[in-house]
């Protein structure tokens, strides 16, 4: 039986998923790879900002969210999005950080680079 101590890694999971949606992952357990598919429990679409806590090279070790501090076990994957770069409105850029949690979270945050703000995006079951 997997546990939500195991490590997980997400495939490409495009950002602009909403709740409810099916994303692929894959589950490490003793050295195998099992491919399986995760409900999503929740993707924030408002401001929903967090601390985060960065060591000098940039390196995520922590973010505070909803008043608890998760300290980072494992960072996953990381990727860019840079939306609408020739119009003011609606113009995102944004850095992704796909990260297990001591805790077992498995989620994604993100930095808005226009702003430099970090947020919460994703929790997934």
């Amino acid at each position: 039986m997997e546990t939500r101590s195991e490590v997980f890694s997400i495939l490409r999971a495009p950002p602009a998923l909403a709740g409810g949606a099916r994303v692929r992952v894959f589950a490490v357990r003793n050295g195998l790879v099992k491919q399986a598919l995760s409900d999503m429990t929740r993707l924030w679409l408002n401001d929903n900002a967090i601390d985060v806590q960065v060591d000098p090279r940039g390196k995520i070790l922590a973010f505070t969210w909803r008043g608890r501090t998760h300290r980072i076990q494992k960072l996953h994957q990381t990727w860019q999005v840079d939306t609408d770069w020739w119009s003011d409105e609606d113009e995102a850029h944004r850095e992704y950080f796909a990260v297990t949690t001591t805790d077992g979270l498995l989620c994604v945050i993100y930095k808005d680079t226009l702003n430099g703000g970090w947020y919460f995006a994703k929790l997934y079951d």
